[in-house]
């Protein structure tokens, strides 16, 4: 009895069905909260794999930063005033930051298109999505799940 429970257990744990299918992809959906030392663990965890994470409240907070350098005096001035006050004084320091921006609307697009319900999330392989954890805890949960 003992031996044929084992056996069978043996059979279930080598069998097809629960090995997991190597990882090629990692996404990491994140806020700007996370720190340059949890993306280098993450870029560590998934090091073997088509890595990138994105900062998908990145572009809204700059957004509203360069909004509030905005001098309010020139609010009710011509638009020709307003425009050239842009002109020298925010545009040149937007477009700086013109990747983070992009790179973070990118995530934003992912998440609509993942059916993302909640941020920080890891998707493995375009199908495994974990919510709330590390990526390499979710990547060991993937491999333990034997996706």
């Amino acid at each position: 009895m003992k031996l044929s429970l084992l056996l069978a257990l043996f059979s279930f744990a080598f069998s097809e069905n629960s090995i997991a299918k190597p990882i090629e992809k990692v996404v990491w959906l994140t806020t700007t909260q996370v720190t340059s030392e949890q993306v280098q663990k993450a870029q560590k965890a998934a090091s073997n794999t088509n890595f990138n994470y994105f900062k998908v409240d990145e572009s809204e907070k700059l957004r509203a930063y360069f909004e509030g350098q905005f001098p309010k005096k020139l609010n009710d001035r011509p638009e020709v005033e307003k425009d050239a006050y842009l002109n020298k004084h925010i545009i040149p320091r937007i477009k700086a930051y013109a990747p983070e921006m992009m790179r973070s609307e990118i995530g934003i697009t992912m998440a609509k298109m993942y059916r993302i319900e909640r941020i920080p999330a890891v998707i493995i392989n375009d199908k495994y999505v974990t919510y709330g954890l590390s990526v390499k805890d979710s990547i060991d949960m993937y491999y333990a799940q034997g996706k």
